[in-house]
């Protein structure tokens, strides 16, 4: 039988040993910064050694992030904050700044409705776009993206210059704010709607989209195959709608608007070039135009 000198030995040894856990961990400059604030004492802390403990934790695996996809957590993405509320101290959960970040993103993207695009083109900020030889159209751009107006912007120039990255980058910051906003490669749309048209009796809830979507990037427009039905019944009818609405329209393209117009051409008849005469004109009145020259796009 243990004499009763050994049996009061534990509880004193275990309070020893909390009070010196208890003493380090409010040395700890977060959890000094918490006590300060809310003007708490060394002895109140006594009865939420457990809660310190389990933040101090939380923190140092936090402060050794391999990233949000690895987080080794069962809580993956949040993290430990203390609380002062009702005179107690307790322990809440909120996510992390890399989760707080990823959660941002998904919400921004959700804003933005890509069709015949990925949705990873809109993964890099315009602020960290680097574009040799042109800088004013990136500063340009983010003039653009601080003011945005009634009038978008038709940017054409060599194909692989950065156009299509530029105005990805500069749609996730209108989805920033909170602007929903469409963006379509001009081919696979052309394509996309022939196929619905065929099975809907010549209506589509795209083209009712596109002519109404706050924002919207035409991709690449000219690099479709050009029918008298993609150029009349399809882009004409969105940017004529788009034009009424005074909704800002971008463009991407590898022809000037001039040569645009040549490709539109159809025929020699005068309706024809009249036609493309008055899409051009709407185009311009939807947006400003800008060319991106041979340069060197960095990322």
């Amino acid at each position: 039988m243990k004499k009763l000198s050994e049996a009061v030995k534990l509880p004193s040894e275990i309070n020893r040993m909390k009070k010196e856990n208890l003493d380090a961990l409010c040395q700890d400059s977060l959890i000094q910064s918490f006590m300060q604030k809310y003007q708490l004492k060394r002895s109140m802390m006594d009865d939420y050694w457990i809660e310190l403990i389990n933040y101090y934790e939380d923190k140092e695996i936090c402060s050794r992030c391999p990233g949000i996809e690895q987080c080794p957590k069962n809580t993956i993405g949040y993290q430990m904050s203390l609380q002062f509320e009702n005179q107690r101290v307790a322990l809440s959960m909120h996510p992390c700044t890399k989760e707080a970040v990823r959660q941002l993103k998904r919400s921004t993207l959700e804003l933005i409705e890509p069709c015949n695009m990925p949705k990873s083109i809109f993964d890099i900020p315009l602020d960290e776009l680097e574009l040799t030889g042109r800088k004013d159209v990136l500063l340009f751009c983010q003039k653009l993206a601080q003011n945005l107006g009634s009038k978008g912007l038709y940017l054409y120039g060599p194909i692989q210059n950065g156009k299509t990255t530029i105005m990805a980058a500069l749609i996730y910051r209108f989805a920033l704010k909170k602007i929903p906003c469409g963006f379509v490669n001009v081919p696979g749309l052309i394509a996309e709607l022939k196929e619905q048209f065929s099975y809907n009796d010549g209506k589509s809830d795209l083209m009712h989209q596109l002519k109404s979507v706050d924002v919207l990037v035409l991709d690449d427009i000219g690099g479709e195959n050009v029918t008298a039905w993609s150029r009349d019944e399809v882009l004409s009818a969105i940017i004529n709608e788009r034009a009424l609405r005074k909704l800002p329209t971008f463009f991407t393209s590898v022809y000037s608007l001039e040569e645009l117009k040549k490709y539109y051409v159809l025929s020699k008849q005068k309706g024809d070039t009249i036609k493309v005469e008055r899409l051009i004109e709407k185009m311009k009145a939807v947006s400003m135009i800008m060319e991106l020259k041979s340069a060197k796009f960095n990322m």
